[in-house]
Formats: structure tokens, C-alpha cells, sequence
């Protein structure tokens, strides 16, 4: 059975994005891999085996680019509300706070924040209600719909 262990997100500032995703989602480095044309620096939430990877090309001073191709990161928190707030405070410009619904159901609510870089790496702050199973399609559509 395979198991996940990590995403990978290109970064040009290594220090800017540290302090977003440790400020944003609450990700420290749990351990650095220094190469001499790239640095490598793994993220993990206290209580989380899965990490995010930042990945810096030394030298590269050209924005990464993604087209139509964007994905984003997701996480829990308990007040979607609440997080949007901080996250706002910290001065990094998040969406409004969407309600996601099937009919009358009310799903999760959520709110998107771009990575420091500006790339279409959007990181998506969920507030889920207890039980909740979507399918794919719809939060494809439903970040399609933020994104407008």
C-alpha cells in the first residue's frame, strides 16, 4: 500500500516562505537537506507525519509559473472564521469565507491564501463538519469558483 509522505513547493525565498507557512498553517522545519545548487526544507505540523517540501534553486531569479495547472494545500482548523482573521492580520490577503453546501447541508467552510511567491499554489484552510465525505469534483469546482 503506498503512502503519502509529502507535497513539493517551489519557493524563490526560502525565509519568506518559512515564516508564511509556519504563520499560515502552522508548519515547522522538521529537517533541511543543503545541496549545492538547491536547498530542500521540510515542513511538519506538532502531530503530523506528512510534510510539505520547499524546494530552492539557488540563483534562480525568474518567477515559477503554473498556468491552469494550480492545486492547492489542505488543512483543518476549528474556526474557519477565526483563522481567516489571523491570517488576514498577517497581512497576506486571503478570500472570503465561502460556505461549501449539497442542497441545505452545510459541508465545510473555507477560504484560500496564495504562497508568498504569488504562485498558483493556494493553500485551502477547511473547517469541515464532522463526517463530511465530498467528492473531488466538487471542491475542483468549488475552487474554481474562488479563484474567479
Amino acid at each position: 500500500m503506498a503512502k503519502l509522505i509529502h507535497t513539493m513547493i517551489r519557493v524563490r525565498e526560502l525565509e519568506r516562505s518559512l515564516k508564511f507557512y509556519e504563520a499560515v498553517l502552522d508548519m515547522k522545519e522538521s529537517h533541511r537537506l543543503d545541496f549545492p545548487e538547491f536547498t530542500l526544507v521540510y515542513l511538519r505540523a506538532d502531530g503530523c507525519h506528512f510534510e510539505n517540501e520547499l524546494t530552492l534553486n539557488k540563483g534562480r531569479e525568474d518567477e515559477y509559473t503554473h498556468g491552469t495547472g494550480y492545486g492547492h494545500v489542505a488543512v483543518v482548523v476549528p474556526d474557519a472564521n477565526s483563522k481567516r482573521a489571523q491570517v488576514d492580520a498577517l497581512g497576506y490577503a486571503p478570500t472570503a469565507v465561502k460556505e461549501f453546501k449539497r442542497g441545505e447541508e452545510l459541508l465545510a467552510r473555507f477560504f484560500f491564501v496564495q504562497d508568498p511567491d504569488g504562485s498558483a499554489n493556494v493553500g485551502c484552510i477547511l473547517h469541515l463538519q464532522s463526517g463530511t465525505t465530498v467528492p473531488v469534483q466538487h471542491w475542483v469546482e468549488m475552487v474554481d469558483q474562488a479563484l474567479a
